[in-house]
């Protein structure tokens, strides 16, 4: 489902979240890597945490610029959804 709707919109939207809390979403988070040649974002409280768990590294980065598809905390999707406007109206 995920990958549908992200091949879907590819080319209208450049930058997809997923929402995810916890750990246990990794091996989905490194196949859309593969799928889409991207990085995955993330903070850096959960990169540190991908580093201690010895997970695939290469496939995850905290800087925005290098992937297209971030991961956030549920909590702050209102945060995103927000600040959406705002950053349409820079561009």
């Amino acid at each position: 489902m995920i990958v549908k709707i992200i091949s879907e919109n590819e080319d209208k939207a450049d930058r997809v979240l997923i929402a995810i809390d916890n750990l246990g979403k990794e091996e989905m988070l490194i196949e859309l890597a593969n799928m889409f040649n991207t990085l995955i974002v993330v903070n850096e409280t959960r990169y540190t945490t991908l580093q201690a768990i010895g997970l695939y590294l290469e496939k995850f980065t905290t800087n925005p610029e290098e992937g297209f598809i971030e991961v956030i905390r549920k909590p702050q999707i209102e945060e995103k959804l927000y600040l959406l406007p705002l950053l349409l109206q820079a561009y």
